[in-house]
């Protein structure tokens, strides 16, 4: 091969690796230093690096243009991370990759914390390279010979798949993946990490057998149980004395009421819903499941893994759930059925004209909930409804409320940075009048009722965190039941739980 060739691949592919290991940097949290880590790291980036240059170079002819694309892919990348940990405090994992597909079906959910002048710039830089690359670099088939153009091309090759198999080599040796995800990405890098996380995936997934804290199985029926993921939900008074306590004024009275409540430590931040829905459908810790508590939806569901739903309807009740969105959304439309719902009503059950902001309202999927009890209550059969709301799903951003909106639920004016609060607020109060209708609905109805109400996971407020200080992360709950008045004191202490804790207790009160 001659040196001409040789130099023509090996200077933009050790430049392209250098600048990889200084753009790798901006990443949060950030990662050690290249050298810094295990040699299987190393090798595994540099391989994965040299596997997406040769696919370019597959495509283009052009080791230079492949470079700067590489780059641009790998910068892109990067950006994306930081707006995931800015807004989820958690970083870009190789599970998200499934949520490249989500964003072109629902881009309202994700571009918008991206942002779109990022979009732009990423965009513009990638059509510049390819623009500057074509009028300023001729394929080398043009220049060199093509049998050795391909040969050379085939040692990158045969050097990316090298240095994988002996970072996997080295990997399986060497120090594992401990699943914290923050941990992971400084110890192993971007690339390492995912690599590591994509691995454990090819491992068949966790035995959820002995996992669960709900019991095997479950005989008779009374009550209608209504359990309630109520997006966003959580009590923000207890970080910000700005918020006037009424925006909670039926929580309070219901909690006061509840056979429990208390306060709940999720597994997720602004986003990753599955996570908390899945512990509480299955009362599985998600830190038990390794890899797959990410998503357990992507591969871990099937008819014998526990479930709520499924000890519901061994004691005769009709399943029922209610998500105001498409049911195709995290597999869902798939999953459930394995977990024991009878009926799906998603988004297309809905009226348009009901959103409240960007999203169908918690006072439509209300009245889908009363709809349904009172033909339950004509039929009499009992029912067990798990509802998904959205109505406070960010981007909260995206809404504008005038002056007088703004201050609505605040005792005292808050900085200009931190509008969302009060979009946040608004929603509450609708999520709060929501616990109002269904508890006297509940009360009003013959058959005995109880109200299992949730948060899934703190808002995405990344400003106002930022400015007004940052929460512990718990959301709140209660258990209700229409049978009992029970008083809780002032003095008696709200204790902390984990989501499959409230799932076991739910089981338990019906028993």
């Amino acid at each position: 091969m001659p040196e001409a060739l040789l130099l023509s691949f090996g200077m933009p592919v050790v430049l392209g690796l250098l600048a990889s290991v200084f753009i790798e940097q901006s990443v949060q949290p950030r990662p050690k230093w290249l050298w810094q880590r295990d040699a299987g790291s190393i090798s595994v980036h540099f391989g994965l690096w040299l596997a997406v240059f040769a696919i370019e170079f597959l495509q283009f002819r052009r080791p230079w243009m492949s470079t700067a694309i590489v780059s641009v892919i790998y910068v892109v990348m990067v950006l994306i991370n930081h707006a995931k940990y800015q807004a989820l405090r958690e970083p870009f994992l190789y599970q998200d990759f499934d949520y490249f597909v989500d964003a072109l079906k629902h881009p309202r959910l994700y571009l918008p914390f991206f942002g779109v002048w990022k979009i732009i710039g990423c965009v513009s830089a990638l059509i510049l390279v390819l623009w500057l690359s074509v009028q300023l670099e001729d394929a080398l088939t043009v220049r060199y010979a093509v049998s050795q153009v391909w040969l050379t091309f085939a040692v990158v090759v045969l050097v990316s798949i090298m240095l994988l198999w002996a970072g996997n080599s080295s990997l399986a040796k060497g120090k594992v993946a401990s699943f914290n995800a923050k941990e992971d990405i400084v110890e192993f890098g971007l690339l390492g990490s995912i690599w590591r996380y994509g691995q454990a995936e090819r491992k068949p997934p966790v035995n959820l057998g002995g996992l669960s804290s709900l019991p095997l199985d479950s005989t008779g029926q009374h009550s209608h149980v209504i359990v309630v993921q109520s997006e966003s939900f959580f009590d923000p008074r207890h970080d910000y004395s700005q918020i006037k306590p009424q925006v909670l004024q039926h929580f309070d009275r219901v909690c006061a009421q509840s056979e429990q409540h208390g306060r709940l430590a999720v597994d997720a931040w602004g986003a990753n819903t599955v996570r908390t829905e899945f512990s509480f459908l299955t009362g599985i810790k998600t830190q038990a499941v390794g890899v797959d508590q990410f998503n357990p939806y992507r591969r871990l569901i099937n008819e014998k893994t526990p479930s709520v739903v499924r000890l519901m309807k061994q004691r005769g009740y009709r399943t029922v759930c209610i998500h105001p969105y498409p049911a195709s959304f995290y597999r869902r439309d798939r999953v459930f059925p394995l977990l024991g719902f009878d009926e799906f009503i998603d988004i297309q059950s809905f009226d348009p004209a009901t959103k409240e902001g960007q999203y169908v309202s918690d006072a439509a999927v209300t009245d889908k909930v009363v709809e349904i009890l009172a033909e339950a209550e004509l039929k009499t059969e009992a029912l067990f409804i798990f509802v998904i709301t959205m109505e406070n799903h960010g981007p909260l951003h995206l809404e504008a409320l005038t002056i007088e909106a703004q201050q609505q639920w605040l005792a005292q004016k808050i900085p200009a940075d931190c509008e969302d609060l009060s979009v946040y607020l608004k929603h509450l109060a609708n999520a709060d009048q929501m616990i109002n209708r269904l508890t006297n609905t509940l009360t009003a109805i013959e058959r005995p009722g109880i109200l299992v109400w949730y948060g899934d996971h703190v808002p995405i407020m990344a400003k106002v965190y930022d400015v007004l200080g940052l929460p512990d992360g718990l959301t709140d709950y209660f258990i209700w039941s229409s049978k009992t008045t029970k008083r809780v004191t002032s003095g008696t202490k709200v204790k902390t739980h984990c989501v499959s804790y409230l799932a076991q207790s739910l089981i338990s009160l019906i028993d």
